[in-house]
């Protein structure tokens, strides 16, 4: 039981991110939908992620409604299972022994009452400590400004990539921008807006520009002289 609420709350989850993340880009650009009419269209997919979340949670509901409604009838099963096997097995079974039984296992009943909350509760903090970890185990990000110390250099970059976006959408640059000596390398790749949800048609081209391995220092002398103080 605690293995298919586990499998189940993991799904649910992964649906619960893919509404989420929906309706954040819903809500993220709703004058652009408001505006061609869209409205259908993203209903339509929230929809269809509402109904598949939905069909997980019942699963779920269902496995935890099983759960909750054999509890209470374990120690009637597990009494009478113990006894057909002790007279099965040719032992006597006198009045005491059998009443013995019965309020050891009424004992256990309250304790395995709670017994299916501990088992929800231990599959979704299961599921939330996986999810947990992936964020705990990634490595920290490279740290590419540093403050130089006791350098002569007040600007230095080592093996840098520079990019930035051309919102005239050609993709094209004049000679005098190219950077052709040592191992420079210049690359204009025009692109698109990325549309919403896979949907939209295109929208105002834009290119990305790129300098890759760039080598580059400003000694501390031009740099006072280029932005005095």
């Amino acid at each position: 039981m605690a293995q298919l609420t586990t499998a189940f709350r993991r799904k649910a989850i992964g649906q619960t991110d893919t509404r989420v993340r929906l309706m954040s880009e819903v809500l993220a650009h709703i004058k652009l939908i408001k505006m061609y009419a869209w409205e259908k269209s993203f209903a339509r997919s929230i929809s269809d992620v509402r109904k598949d979340e939905r069909k997980i949670l019942e699963k779920a509901g269902y496995v935890q409604s099983v759960n909750t409604s054999i509890i209470p009838i374990v120690p009637t099963l597990a009494s009478v299972l113990i006894f057909m096997v002790h007279t099965q097995l040719r032992y006597d079974l006198t009045a005491s022994t059998a009443f013995t039984v019965i309020a050891i296992f009424n004992a256990m009943k309250f304790a395995m009452s709670g017994l299916p909350i501990s088992v929800k509760s231990f599959a979704e903090a299961k599921v939330s400590l996986q999810r947990l970890k992936k964020i705990l185990v990634m490595k920290d990000p490279v740290v590419y400004v540093k403050n130089l110390q006791d350098s002569p250099y007040a600007v230095l970059m080592e093996n840098a990539s520079l990019s930035w976006d051309n919102t005239n959408g050609n993709g094209e640059s004049n000679p005098a921008d190219k950077i052709s000596h040592g191992k420079n390398v210049f690359s204009a790749n025009e692109t698109n807006e990325s549309s919403i949800s896979g949907q939209l048609p295109e929208m105002i081209p834009k290119a990305s520009m790129t300098l890759q391995n760039v080598d580059f220092c400003l000694d501390k002398v031009h740099a006072h002289r280029y932005c005095p103080c």
